[in-house]
């Protein structure tokens, strides 16, 4: 028996370097992560329709293209959009970057409560994400980024090269009920106008 574990052990490194997945890659595909960097909030009658805008981040390899998707899924709640949402997503969604959630100005008063306290639960969404209005958040959020790797991080450096317009549109602002979001459109060359609504 002693006499076969040498034989055993060179047979499974050889298996292991023969399979073409090195070490490396195997981790490297582990630390994959979709950081999700903008959400948008939709209705149909009344199902709600969630977008999730994500990068597809590998933490092993900085150098490589982040890969940009959007999520979409469809519930009588948030909850139920989100797992839906997720059913076509390889790996875990991390919040913790979300800069701007995308609300429809189609929600009622009732909905728009609903949102936000979907966005209240997600603990990993930073309090400081910027609130934005839009026709269609979707449309919005799968058009293509103008100036950096996302919708949303254009979004973002878009409002804050806007300090005169004195936007309250962070969560904090609105979950404190003095809201001055700003209302946004594309034009056809995929730039953001904005103008704003209480």
């Amino acid at each position: 028996m002693m006499k076969k574990i040498p034989y055993l052990i060179a047979l499974s490194l050889l298996i292991f370097i023969l399979s073409g997945c090195s070490v490396r890659e195997a981790v490297s595909m582990e630390r994959q992560e979709y950081l999700v960097s903008a959400l948008g909030i939709d209705v149909r009658g009344s199902q709600f329709i969630l977008s999730v805008e994500s990068l597809v981040v590998n933490s092993e390899d900085t150098q490589e293209d982040k890969k940009r998707i959007v999520l979409c899924g469809e519930g009588a709640d948030l909850n139920t959009a989100i797992k839906n949402a997720k059913k076509t997503a390889t790996m875990d969604l991390n919040f913790s970057h979300c800069g701007v959630i995308a609300i429809s100005d189609r929600l009622s008063a009732e909905q728009i409560s609903q949102a936000l306290e979907f966005c209240y639960q997600k603990s990993q969404i930073n309090l400081s994400a910027l609130f934005v209005l839009t026709r269609n958040s979707r449309q919005l959020l799968e058009g293509e980024p103008v100036s950096s790797v996302s919708v949303g991080y254009d979004i973002m450096s878009m409002l804050q090269g806007r300090k005169e317009q004195n936007y309250r549109n962070k969560f904090y602002q609105i979950l404190d009920g003095d809201a001055k979001i700003p209302y946004l459109e594309t034009d056809q060359s995929g730039r953001y106008i904005d103008s704003t609504r209480k």
